[in-house]
């Protein structure tokens, strides 16, 4: 029984019934044995009822049969006619104790009886929520040697001075189901460790259907039978074990109701741990770390059954804190290597160096020339060091020819110019990037190895290696100068100091490069290693699994005893009755708004970009079924919000496993039609921790910020909190295409359509030889590093250009005729500047040699052209760039504009309700 002071006495106990009918499944939390014996005795007084009146089976018991996780049938002619109304008298196997009120009914149902502590040290971890359908929710409970319900009922024989026990079946009891409480023999998921790769029997996934009459056979989902497979030194369920387990499915289904797997980005396979499930178990695993207080462990520790006291549990789950990939490391390297915004990499800086000795020092005739050169060299030599000094994730570089496990933050346990070179002998996996290119890694299915990642990500390690070898030629010509140098003869000394530690800053940093290409050449072991790691860190063990339905059941946990949010069960009348109906509504939001122009035809954001824009984000609906996820009979009609989940991949959208940038494991989660997306803030007074709201600890009911759970405010929401407020951070230029300046049409659908009959939308998904050119402070062109777009409709740059494209000497008149606005004329100089933008020199940059050539002042010139930039930039009107900025930075936002374009402008698009509303609504605006 354990510890005396511990155990239950007959006054903590109360009594549920399973049964929707019975007078005990509502109202207080459980009745006492006396009271549900008064109650007894006055049903025994009253007459039979009707045979006509008797209740149809619940169709829960064959539901659950099907899930492994129904109760026997027990037939009422087997039941002895005097069973005690006494409850502790009975249940001697932990099946369930048959509820004495609904054998005395007229005609008798056939409820169990659960017991329920509602009072003393086990009343916070032991209750019952009673709701429309009686119980609904168990938390955890206490069980050492038998099951929860026996040891339950022996507490109570025990305080009456009984010593009879139960037979002891060494269970965990966990209940689980709406009105039916089900047992659960040893562990959840019956001590089956969980993990990637493992499989149901039965796993919902595509099948090929032969073709009828000639036809191809085509893919569709089914159900598909196979041999269960499951957990880390686990074979197949034994004989304690449920019948036909869904184990997966289950875990799956707890996930999606906590928030950490979305069925809504990737395509989940039911029943399969797949990567998407993956994800979502590292997720969880990082919150139970940072949000609930529990402690991570690097060995995997068992739980013995009967080993959990309920509100004490506190064993450590096999994870880590902090994880970094090789992805996150070299993308670190790259931007150490080349440089980022206004900082210069190694690169830069040893082109500086070189450039100083060649053109400067080596030029010097006088001594007080070379002193001020040998000043600047200096700065450059010091400028190394500290980048060298910073360099990132050192740590992995001390032992590059062995997996970075366990691919944690780590700090170095020796300075830089202490690193060893790369080991005699040793040779990474390829010799160079179009050999690293073709690994197989890179391009895994069964990791979501998405061919958008890959694409980028080797580009970008392509750059990395690039910039090792010329930064490597560089110092070898730094060295062959600095060796022919003759400075004039009173700085000799000097010149010698300065040159020996520049030859000592130049050995460090040839050992480090030399180090970094030997890591990036080999990083298909590093990711190899990786994806090891993390199926390891994101197997479900034994404790995480009791966190987990801890959690799931309502239960608190952590220091702070900090519950989880749920979502809300939704049904068909939470949604919108159909697309069509979702799209009304948000034209009608749009257009019932205050107009930006008083008496114009215009609202706060035009409702064709709207549809675009919340089409996109969800296809228009609002809620989705939990089937085939579920394997609760009660949930089979239940529907969730939405939940679009961004994850912290190289390029963001769902869990990618190879490219997934380490960190948060889930960037963020959007919800609702809104898809409103926030990492970290408050919503309706919750605070929210990668888009999900966090309860307070010690909260006692989930609380729903009504953007999560009511679709119409999931649109105002989002639209007031999330779209407008980028509108007012813009140039909040309002729509040009009426003919009147800073008029407010906003026909989109015509306007747009311009872009493709002029030509100038462009070709491909970044639109280069169109008009819309991406643009960010820095340089011009490049949409890796875009935050809006200008116009470039005299085709200046060579991006706008694009392949033997030509310049536009006419457009002015176009500025004139697509927005009634006369742009002047364009300074030379500023033209010169503009046609040096390929996307990779910086303005000021361009600026320095045009300026310098034309004899004008370089700042005044990057003046200029910022100026003529700003002047095109979010025309046609501000809504485009809002687009943008909804989606962030770099090339995905910028892509985000041509989805707007192609869909509004030229009505590409799947979704047929989207392409009608946007049909209906351009011709409204043209009436």
């Amino acid at each position: 029984m354990g510890d005396p002071a511990l155990d239950i006495t007959t006054e903590d106990l109360g009594f549920l019934c399973d049964d929707p009918n019975c007078e005990l499944a509502g109202g207080p939390l459980g009745l006492t044995a006396a009271e549900i014996q008064a109650r007894v005795l006055a049903l025994r007084a009253k007459p039979s009822a009707p045979a006509d009146n008797e209740p149809e089976d619940d169709e829960l018991g064959e539901a659950e049969d099907l899930e492994g996780g129904g109760e026997d049938e027990v037939d009422e002619d087997d039941e002895p006619a005097d069973d005690p109304a006494d409850p502790t008298a009975i249940d001697p196997l932990g099946q369930g104790a048959p509820c004495p009120v609904c054998r005395a009914a007229q005609p008798p149902r056939r409820g169990k009886l659960l017991a329920i502590a509602n009072r003393g040290l086990y009343a916070r971890v032991l209750a019952a929520v009673t709701g429309l359908f009686g119980l609904r929710y168990w938390q955890l409970v206490e069980s050492d040697s038998t099951s929860g319900t026996n040891r339950l009922l022996d507490a109570q024989r025990h305080a009456l001075g009984d010593a009879t026990k139960s037979k002891a079946t060494s269970s965990f009891v966990i209940g689980r189901k709406l009105i039916t409480a089900v047992v659960l023999k040893e562990l959840p998921f019956d001590g089956h460790l969980l993990r990637f790769g493992n499989r149901d029997a039965a796993i919902h996934t595509f099948t090929t259907v032969p073709g009828k009459k000639g036809q191809k056979p085509r893919q569709k989902r089914a159900w598909v039978q196979g041999e269960a497979k499951y957990g880390l030194e686990h074979g197949p369920p034994g004989p304690s074990a449920r019948a036909n387990p869904v184990y997966v499915r289950e875990l799956q289904e707890d996930l999606i109701w906590l928030g950490y797997l979305s069925t809504s980005r990737g395509s989940v396979t039911p029943g399969q741990f797949d990567v998407f499930t993956l994800g979502a178990v590292l997720g969880f695993k990082q919150d139970l770390i940072e949000i609930y207080g529990i402690a991570s462990s690097d060995k995997r520790i068992d739980v013995k059954p009967g080993s959990v006291r309920a509100g004490e549990f506190s064993t450590a789950i096999w994870s880590q804190p902090k994880f970094l990939s090789p992805v996150r490391s070299m993308l670190d390297w790259v931007t150490a290597l080349r440089g980022g915004g206004k900082r210069k990499g190694v690169l830069g800086v040893a082109k500086a160096l070189v450039s100083n000795v060649q053109n400067n020092l080596a030029k010097a005739k006088t001594a007080k020339k070379f002193r001020a050169y040998l000043e600047r060299f200096e700065l450059h030599r010091t400028t190394l060091e500290a980048l060298m000094d910073g360099w990132p994730h050192l740590a992995a570089l001390e032992a590059v020819d062995r997996p970075f496990k366990p691919f944690a933050p780590k700090a170095a346990t020796r300075a830089v110019g202490e690193l060893a070179p790369v080991p005699p002998g040793k040779q990474p996996k390829y010799a160079d990037a179009s050999a690293l290119a073709a690994d197989a890694v890179w391009s895994s299915e069964g990791y979501n190895a998405r061919d958008m990642n890959r694409s980028f990500f080797l580009a970008d390690l392509n750059k990395a290696l690039e910039a090792v070898k010329k930064t490597l030629a560089y110092l070898d010509d730094l060295r062959a100068r600095m060796a022919a140098l003759k400075p004039p003869a009173e700085v000799d000394a000097e010149w010698t100091t300065a040159k020996s530690a520049a030859e000592q800053t130049v050995t460090t940093l040839m050992t480090l490069l030399g180090l970094v290409r030997y890591w990036i050449l080999d990083s298909p072991t590093q990711v190899t290693a990786w994806l090891a790691h993390i199926v390891e860190m994101g197997t479900v063990d034994q404790p995480t699994a009791v966190y987990l339905k801890a959690l799931r059941e309502g239960g608190k946990i952590g220091p702070g005893r900090r519950p989880a949010y749920q979502l809300q069960p939704l049904t068909s009348k939470d949604d919108f009755a159909s697309p069509d109906a979702l799209a009304t509504f948000l034209r009608e939001e749009c257009t019932k708004r205050t107009p930006n122009a008083p008496g114009a035809k215009s609202t706060t954001m035009p409702e064709i970009v709207a549809l675009q824009f919340f089409g996109n984000e969800t296809g228009l609906k609002f809620t989705h079924s939990l089937a085939p996820f579920n394997t609760r009979a009660e949930d089979k009609d239940t529907r969730l919000v939405m939940l679009g989940v961004d994850t912290n991949s190289y390029r963001k959208g769902s869990f990618d496993a190879v490219f997934h940038a380490g960190g948060d494991w889930f960037w963020s989660r959007g919800w609702g039609v809104g898809q409103a997306t926030e990492a970290n803030g408050t919503l309706d007074g919750m605070q929210l921790r990668r888009g999900l709201p966090i309860l307070p600890p010690g909260s006692d009911a989930v609380q729903h910020p009504k953007a999560y759970v009511d679709s119409k405010t999931s649109i105002t929401d989002a639209m007031t909190r999330k779209v407008l407020a980028k509108y007012n951070r813009t140039m909040r230029r309002d729509c040009t295409f009426s003919g009147v300046p800073f008029g407010a049409y906003y026909d989109c659908h015509t306007c747009l359509k311009r872009f493709f009959d002029e030509n100038l939308r462009g070709v491909g998904k970044y639109g280069k030889g169109g008009a819309f050119v991406p643009k960010n402070e820095t340089v011009l062109g490049n949409p890796d590093h875009s935050d809006g777009f200008f116009l470039d409709l005299e085709r200046y740059t060579p991006f706008s250009r694009g392949k033997e494209g030509v310049e536009d000497p006419d457009a002015a008149k176009r500025y004139r005729r697509l927005f009634n606005a006369d742009p002047g004329p364009v300074d030379p100089n500023v033209a010169d500047v503009l046609r040096k933008m390929d996307g990779a020199t910086a303005i000021a940059t361009a600026a320095e040699v045009v300026a310098k050539a034309a004899g004008v002042d370089k700042a005044t010139l990057v003046a200029a052209v910022q100026a003529h930039v700003k002047a095109r930039t979010q025309l046609p009107c501000s809504w485009l760039q809002v687009r943008i900025s909804y989606a962030g930075k770099g090339e995905q936002a910028f892509s985000s504009l041509f989805d707007l374009l192609d869909v509004v402008g030229d009505l590409k698009a799947s979704n047929e309700t989207v392409i009608k509303h946007i049909k209906e609504a351009s011709a409204l605006r043209r009436s």
